[in-house]
This record gives structure tokens, sequence and C-alpha cells, in this order.
């Protein structure tokens, strides 16, 4: 943020001026030449489990004390399990370091944060310090916390949390500022494992998600954050949720990451959930596996952009000992901008793509549909926006029939359907035949329309009323002579506009 950055330059020319001009004091602002290292055991903390070590902590990073250069430090926490029944107030420019799993944070009495990055005040959970410093916490294990506000809470521009271990936490993690780094933490057991709100320039990556309610919230105004290389697994709700009434959350991206779950929760609702309006996301490169229901889900709110690609949904369970959902399902529309590109959808029991209603615009391109037990398109009612469809593997449906034909089932995009679809005869002992359609609904009944065909006459090809489901249309239905295309079930192209 400027103001951060301005002091930061300052600083740095008033320490170079300094040291230019060695018969210049100093300014009483400029940082110490020597860095400073504390043991947080040298004010007092016991670290056996049973001292409450809350206070002794405070005297460490002197969380009353107006800021100063002098609080510049290093705070080691050495092996032990630290008990705290209040909040520690971590300050800018401070660096607060355990050693690893050893060194235990038992936080299982206290009502608010655990750890705050910002100076004590009554009644607040902490002021944010002048200046542009930025604070570090790292290499601990936590237990418990309060349910509703953050293990740790970042309110400042610039920090850095990293190899933290969490457990049994209510809110892991809760972020309200900018321009920070959240690393290498697993969050085992936990109500959320990160709440993030009027946020931006804030990079999560390597974290690992283990039996949450909800993983990672967005909870409003965040801008410009990543999350990359991370695992979600037996999330209860949802993985990644855009919050309830939430708006202007924008420029996130969710990349490389993978989200499983082998226990059939009743209540999830999906790894990607959105109730957010005027929001986008982006989502790149992410395997999502055995989910209960829909992967990615929006589920209210409006003008939702969303773009998926290079994604992988995957229905089968992860291991042959875990449980099989019986309902995976790929994508949920609603109101909003979807892009699906490069997508493989494979194992579902249902639906790949479901259009609900409000829709602005949907586009699928070159993606893969295989091995979906129903509707690879399925779209509710008429879709108020545009959708697109090109270059997908398997949006079509190929069965043989009896008595010398093939079928195909072609999902029902609404009454301005516009299918082009290219058959190619795949039998080598059969005529090369292929031909070029148009199919569109035309009444209660269907319209084809032949624009070329290589050795494959115009009777080659039937189209019959559309297939049905609850006296809804759920799909068209073409007949191809097996006569003509071989025995081997032929291959189809389509591509769609509605």
């Amino acid at each position: 943020m400027p103001d951060r950055r301005a002091l930061l330059r300052n600083s740095l020319a008033i320490a170079a001026a300094a040291t230019a001009q060695p018969g210049t004091a100093r300014p009483d602002y400029a940082p110490s030449p020597r860095g400073r290292t504390h043991n947080v055991r040298d004010f007092g903390a016991k670290g056996d489990g049973v001292t409450d070590d809350t206070e002794a902590f405070n005297r460490a990073t002197q969380a009353d004390a107006e800021w100063s250069w002098d609080l510049l430090s290093s705070i080691i926490v050495p092996a032990g399990r630290y008990r705290l029944k209040g909040t520690v107030f971590l300050r800018k420019g401070q660096s607060l370091i355990g050693e690893g799993l050893s060194t235990y944070i038992d936080a299982s009495g206290v009502q608010r944060s655990t750890f705050v990055m910002g100076r004590r005040r009554d009644k607040d959970r902490g002021v944010e310090d002048p200046g542009g410093l930025p604070v570090r916490l790292e290499s601990l294990m936590g237990l418990g916390g309060a349910p509703s506000e953050g293990f740790v809470y970042a309110t400042i521009p610039g920090f850095q949390i990293s190899a933290l271990f969490l457990t049994a936490v209510g809110l892991g993690i809760e972020v309200e500022g900018a321009d920070g780094i959240i690393s290498d933490v697993e969050i085992d057991q936990c109500l959320t494992g990160v709440l993030v709100r009027n946020s931006q320039n804030v990079v999560f990556s390597n974290l690992n998600m283990y039996l949450a309610n909800y993983g990672l919230t967005f909870a409003g105004n965040c801008r410009d954050i990543a999350v990359t290389n991370t695992v979600f697994c037996y999330t209860k709700y949802a993985s990644v949720l855009l919050g309830d009434g939430a708006t202007n959350i924008t420029a996130v991206t969710v990349s490389n990451c993978v989200f499983t779950n082998n226990v059939p929760y009743d209540t999830f609702e999906g790894y990607i959930y959105s109730r957010a309006s005027h929001s986008d996301l982006t989502i790149t490169g992410c395997i999502f596996r055995n989910t209960p229901a829909y992967a990615v889900n929006q589920g209210a709110g409006i003008d939702l952009a969303l773009t998926l690609s290079g994604c992988i949904f995957d229905g089968e369970r992860t291991n042959p000992a875990y449980n099989q959902s019986l309902a995976a399902k790929g994508i949920k529309t609603g109101n909003g901008r979807f892009l699906v590109t490069g997508c493989v959808f494979r194992r579902l029991s249902s639906e790949a793509v479901r259009v609900g209603p409000g829709l602005i615009a949907l586009s699928v391109q070159s993606s893969t549909i295989e091995a979906v037990a129903r509707d690879a398109i399925l779209v509710d009612g008429d879709p108020a926006g545009p959708i697109a469809i090109s270059n997908v593997c398997g949006v079509a449906q190929m069965t043989t029939g009896s008595g010398g034909e093939h079928r195909a089932l072609l999902p029902w995009l609404g009454s301005r359907t516009r299918w082009q679809v290219t058959v190619n005869g795949r039998d080598p002992d059969a005529p090369t035949a292929a031909a070029h359609f148009l199919v569109a609904p035309r009444g209660a009944g269907v319209l084809v329309q032949q624009a070329w065909s290589l050795g494959a006459p115009a009777s080659a090809i039937a189209a019959r009323d559309p297939a049905r489901q609850d006296g809804v249309p759920a799909g068209i239905r073409l007949r191809f002579s097996a006569r003509e295309f071989g025995g081997a079930a032929p291959t189809i192209e389509a591509a769609a506009s509605a």
C-alpha cells in the first residue's frame, strides 16, 4: 500500500545518508543497525502446559508500547507446551518463531483471537501500528481457539504466516489486510479454515485443509488474491465459499488445487460454492474427486463471472476402501457468465454441466465428457442467455440399437437450440461415409437439414421428436443407418448454439 512503501523507501534513504556521513546524527525513527533476538522464557513464559503464558508473550512483544524502531525483533518460542488464555499481540517489524511442531500452543480456553498482528487496545482485537513494516509468525503447532475469531488475525498491510499446524480450531486464520503471504499451513478439523474479507494482494500456497465445515471463505471486498497448490479433504459444506450476500470478490484465482471427499455428507454444497454477487473467480488446473453433489455450484447471487480451465472432474473414489459417492456431478450455473475450457468430466453419476435460471452466457470448449451416466449437459427450461458448445468430445451419447441403426442423444438447450453435427463412419470394413447436418427444434419435432455428405445419402440420418423427461424436452434424438455408416458406431463432432 502506498503509505507503507513510502515509509520503507524513506527509511532506507535516511539510513543510507547516515552511513555516507559519519558525523550526522541518526534520527530517532531510523532503524537500529543491529537486530534483536528475544526468548519468551526470558520474559517469564514457562511452557509447562499449566501456567497461563499470555502476559509473558505480551511482555516479549511489548504489546502495549507506543511503536518505535526499538520494537524490531525476532522472538523465539522454544519447544514446550504454552498455555494461552488470552490474546498475544505481535507488533510490526517482529517475527515470532517457534521450533516447529515441538512448539505447542494450547489455546483451548481462548475466547478471542490467539495471535493478533497489532498493538493491544482495550475492547479491541488490536489496532494497527504506524509505519509499513511487515509481521511474521511461523513454525508452531496450535490447538483450540475461539469459534468465530481467527487463531491468527491479520488486519494489517504486510504479513507472513507460515509453517503452522492448527488442529481443532474454530476459525484458523482470519485475514483483513493486504500484501500478505500464507504458506505451508495445515489446518486439521475446524469450523472455518481461513476467512478473508476486505483484503487485497494476498497469496495462499501449500495449504492442507482437512475436515473443515468451510475450508476457505471469501466474505466480500476481496481482490487480487491467489490460492495455489492446496488440498481440501473431507469438507462438510464447502471447500471454497464465496459468502452469502458478499460482493466485489474480484480477480481471485484458484489454481493447481486438489479437492476430494470420501465422506458422503448430506450437507455438502460444493467444492466451489458461490452465493456472492458481482464477483469473478478463475479456477485453473484443479482436480475435483468423488464429489457428493455438484463440484462447482452457484447456489445464489447474481452476476458471477466464473472461468474454469484445464480442470478434471472425476466421480471415482480415491481409494477402494473409501465410500463411493453416488451423486457426483460437475458444474451448476446460475446467474452469470461461465466459460469452461479444456476440462475433463468422467465417471459422474449425472450431468457434467447443469444450466440453471438466470444465465447470462455459457461457453463450453475443447473439453471431454466420458462415462457420464446421464445428461452431458442439462438445461432447466429455456436459458435466458446464449449457450455455445464446441469441440467437446462425448457431448452426444451414442448407442447401438436393434434393427441395424445407431442412435445419438444431443443435449436439449432450449427452444433456440441449433446443432451442427458431423457424422463419420469408423467401420474399417465399410465404405467411407460422412455427413454434415443442421439440427434444430421445429414445433413439437426436430428438423434435420443435410449440408453435405460423402458416401451417405440424406436418408442415412433421421431425427425423432425430442426425448422427454417428465414432459420436458431432455435431448434431441438422432438415428444413423448402420448400413451406410458401418457396424461400428460412428463418431460425432457437434457444435451448438442456443
